[in-house]
């Protein structure tokens, strides 16, 4: 992969001379897997963040930068990432591209690699930018699996009646493992679906699934007693 640090450190000189978006794009994802052999290409990425000519090359060095700083990840980065991953249109990116990671895919990873609160607030700033029910769901049920420590992957159809019931939300007592749903990122998830309301004309037992009542009324008044506790 040596082979692309020339390459790319020349369009990133003469970026709006010798590169369109497209090409800029994709060599983001040549810089990522640079990245990983240390060195300074994590100012590299921050530099591209700040003077990108396209939302979507601001994205992609957005979510690779949020990668590969990890827990560090500060709210300079993880706030933008998600206003831009909520606006960008579906299908903005290169297709022909085999080695280019699809914007959602890489939006879940870079959320899951930033320390757990900031996740949490990340996610539920882009729900609240969203506007796109299909979208919607999706950071909805990342929200959810998130502040819910829910580890596994590719665990179901959350459109359907059937899959797995999880409990983790369930009205519990302090002493039993679901006790700590007090936490702040409990509540910030909660709160964030409560306040959304696009999410509430969107028809998905998303909510069932996770132990959570599925009407608004019910949602508040189960964080309104958590409060009270």
């Amino acid at each position: 992969m040596l082979m692309w640090a020339p390459a790319f450190a020349s369009i990133a000189r003469h970026r709006r001379r010798e590169a369109a978006s497209e090409v800029r794009i994709v060599m983001l994802s040549a810089l990522n897997a640079l990245a990983e052999d240390g060195g300074k290409w994590s100012d590299r990425l921050r530099s591209i963040l700040k003077t990108a000519s396209s939302d979507r090359e601001k994205f992609y060095a957005a979510a690779y930068l949020a990668r590969l700083l990890g827990p560090s990840t500060p709210k300079g980065i993880a706030h933008p990432l998600a206003e831009l991953f909520a606006d960008l249109p579906e299908g903005e990116y290169p297709v022909e591209v085999t080695n280019l990671e699809e914007p959602e895919d890489l939006f879940w990873e870079s959320v899951r690699a930033m320390e757990r609160s900031s996740g949490v607030a990340c996610l539920a700033a882009a729900l609240e930018r969203c506007s796109e029910a299909h979208r919607l769901v999706r950071i909805m049920e990342w929200l959810l699996r998130l502040a819910s420590s829910d580890q596994r992957s590719g665990w179901g159809n959350t459109a359907s009646s059937r899959g797995p019931k999880i409990d983790y939300f369930g009205i519990q007592a302090a002493s039993q493992p679901g006790g700590w749903l007090r936490s702040p990122e409990a509540t910030a998830a909660l709160s964030a679906i409560a306040n959304k309301n696009e999410v509430w004309r969107i028809q998905t037992n998303l909510l069932g699934l996770f132990g959570l009542p599925g009407s608004r009324k019910e949602l508040r008044e189960l964080l309104r007693r958590r409060e009270r506790n």
